[in-house]
């Protein structure tokens, strides 16, 4: 239902030698403040507002099974 998704891909901090890839969906609602590169400004939100471990770990293992599958039909 996203409009639009945007993918940023970030390997600066020096204690973190991995790459870290965020895949933001850009909805049809979402105010002009918080498009293109000011959707980082989800970031500031209060830690009660941030998504769980659990359900990150649900959708993490939902993206890799949907790019497995788009991988196995290539």
């Amino acid at each position: 239902g996203c409009q639009k998704t945007y993918v940023m891909q970030f390997a600066e901090h020096p204690q973190h030698p991995h790459v870290h890839f965020h895949v933001v969906p850009r909805l049809n609602e979402q105010p002009e403040t918080h498009r293109g590169p000011r959707v980082m400004k989800y970031l500031q939100v209060t830690e009660d507002e941030y998504v769980t471990e659990d359900v990150m770990n649900v959708l993490s293992t939902q993206i890799q099974q949907a790019l497995l599958a788009l991988d196995a039909n290539s």
